[in-house]
Order: structure tokens, then C-alpha cells, then sequence
């Protein structure tokens, strides 16, 4: 497995008060579930390292997770993002991203573990594992957030590789891509938006609303309608933590690649057009996770830009997938 990060020149750093990076992982699959995780939120730099990219102000966390084990970055100065590949920001100082980074791989990890030794008779699944401790954790983090008067919040995008199915669960609006055999682009997840029909009509039932400003926020603030952390809309169930599971078939798909990503990038690109981009920059030293970073800001992005680019190996050259 392969990880590597880039910081931007510092002159592109200080326009518009942002710090770009990016990320790049190939992945040779073993047997033992891997892990992808992309949560990231509110406004503020964090610079991710180990296979994802961001930029924003506050302490973010950079994780790992090969086959069997582990590997954690230690914060920097800006603090580190995650990937699971994971990646994580935050939007104050305790941070809801700080807090699921030292949190939830360990928590996922040893339930994964625990799964895999007696699969067979178990009555649980990738799916309720994930579902479960993504809840799990949103209900400890709102217990000290609340404490604290923390608003803090994250998204949370994750991506789960075992055998021949890739499992991604999602709270937010980042976004999973897969390119498959044929350079079609396959979403592998939904954005959490306040304007989605499904997602309107809940905010409605729970007595909130959505209105305009800029973007279609709930409660005028929040521009997602699904989060972790963000405590004061939680209070008042109009934004819920709940996940979004998804389960496919990489036999049937042999994929290429896949992009893990924050809105940002999604501001700047549809995702047939990322996947043609990172597609003609597969061969690039970093899978074209930099370029794209690049060209989003070029492009006039205007919020945080976290990309990770997971390459599959062909397994008809001698390696699995």
C-alpha cells in the first residue's frame, strides 16, 4: 500500500486563506478488510497526510489501515488528516475530527477482528458493524461536545474492502467514486443535502427548515443535512448522524480506481469528470490526487478540498485486487 502527501507552495496557501494537499494509496488485497474513511467538515485548513488531501484551520488527523494493522500519524503543527484510508477536519479546537480519529479506527478495528474470527455464526455484518459504531461514536462525541459547548462537526465517508465486495458508508456530503472496467463512473455514495426531497421532508417533520444563504442550509446554518458532532442542530433533530450504507460487487465491476472526497472537489467537478481526469493522470507519481487538488482551486473552489485517489491492481497481473 502506498501513501505519500503534498502541501502547496505557501503562496497558493495564503490565497484565499487556504492550505492544499493530497493523497494517493494502491492497494494490493490480501484477504483482511482494509478501511477508507473521508470525514471532514466545517471552514479552517488541516493538512492530511497518508493517502488523503485538505485544506483548512484546525487540528485534523491522518490514519492507515493496511490489512491486519494500523498506522497513525502523529498531529503536526496544522494536525493531520485521515484515511483508512480516513481523513478528517474540524471546525473548532476539540474538534469533532480530532475526537472520531482517536476513536474510531480502534473501535472499528477490534469489531472488525472480532467478526472475522467467527464469522460464519455471527448475526452480524460489515454493514450493522459500521452502522452501529458510527452511531456509537456520534453519541459519545455529542456527550463531550455538549459539555464543552463544542459545535464542532465532521462528515464521514468510509470505504471497507473485503474479498470481492467494497462496503462504503457515508454521513455527509463527501463523496465515494469508482471507475470501473469499462471508465464508467460509479457513485458510491449519496450526498446529504438539505434540499434532497427525503431529506427536506425529515427536517420539516422534526419542526426545523432550510433556507438559502449561499447554499441551502439547514436551520439557515448547517449545509449538510447528515453529520457527526454539531451538537445544537442534533438537539433539535433536524441534522441526524444516521449512514448510508452501500454494498458492490468488484467482480462484476473491476474497478480501475476510486476517488474519496469532500465537497470541495465535487464543487469543481461532476464525477464523470474527475474520473476522466485522474484517468489520463493514473501514471502521474500520485495518481493525480495533486493535479486535481490543483485544478479544483484553480477552478475557483472556494471551500476545502480533500481528495484521496485508491488504486486497484489488475489482478489478471499476477496480483489480486
Amino acid at each position: 500500500m502506498l501513501s505519500e502527501s503534498w502541501t502547496a507552495p505557501r503562496c497558493l496557501s495564503q490565497e484565499r486563506g487556504r492550505h492544499l494537499g493530497f493523497g494517493f494509496s494502491s492497494l494490493k488485497h490480501e484477504g483482511s478488510p482494509s478501511l477508507w474513511f473521508v470525514p471532514h467538515p466545517g471552514p479552517a485548513p488541516a493538512l492530511c497526510h497518508c493517502g488523503c488531501a485538505s485544506y483548512k484551520r484546525v487540528p485534523g488527523v491522518c490514519a492507515a489501515a493496511a490489512p491486519q494493522q494500523f498506522l497513525c500519524s502523529q498531529p503536526s503543527e496544522t494536525s493531520v488528516l485521515g484515511a483508512r484510508k480516513f481523513c478528517f477536519t474540524s471546525r473548532t479546537l476539540m474538534s469533532a475530527a480530532e475526537y472520531v480519529k482517536s476513536r474510531l479506527p480502534e473501535v472499528l478495528k477490534q469489531h472488525l477482528q472480532d467478526y472475522e474470527k467467527d464469522k460464519e455464526n455471527s448475526v452480524m455484518s460489515y454493514q450493522t458493524i459500521l452502522e452501529q459504531q458510527i452511531l456509537s461514536i456520534d453519541r459519545e462525541m455529542l456527550e463531550k461536545l455538549t459539555v464543552s459547548y463544542d459545535e464542532a462537526g465532521t462528515t464521514c465517508l468510509i470505504a471497507l474492502l473485503s474479498d470481492k465486495e467494497l462496503t462504503v458508508a457515508n454521513v455527509g456530503d463527501s463523496r465515494g467514486v469508482l471507475c470501473d472496467k469499462d471508465g464508467n463512473a460509479i457513485p458510491l455514495s449519496h450526498d446529504h443535502k438539505p434540499y434532497q426531497l427525503k431529506e427536506r421532508k425529515r427536517i420539516k417533520r422534526a419542526g426545523g427548515f432550510i433556507s438559502f444563504n449561499g447554499s441551502w442550509r439547514v436551520q439557515g446554518i448547517l449545509a449538510m443535512s447528515r453529520s457527526l458532532g454539531d451538537y445544537p442542530l442534533k438537539n433539535l433533530n433536524v441534522v441526524i448522524p444516521d449512514p448510508d450504507i452501500l454494498t458492490f460487487d468488484l467482480d462484476k465491476l473491476q474497478p480501475e480506481f476510486m476517488i474519496l472526497a469532500s465537497d470541495g472537489l465535487w464543487d469543481a467537478f461532476s464525477n464523470e469528470e474527475a474520473v476522466r481526469f485522474i484517468k489520463e493522470r493514473l501514471d502521474e507519481p500520485h495518481f493525480g490526487a495533486k493535479s486535481i487538488v490543483l485544478q479544483s482551486f484553480y477552478r475557483g473552489c472556494p471551500d476545502n478540498i480533500t481528495v484521496m485517489v485508491v488504486k486497484f491492481r489488475n489482478s489478471s497481473k499476477t496480483e489480486e485486487q
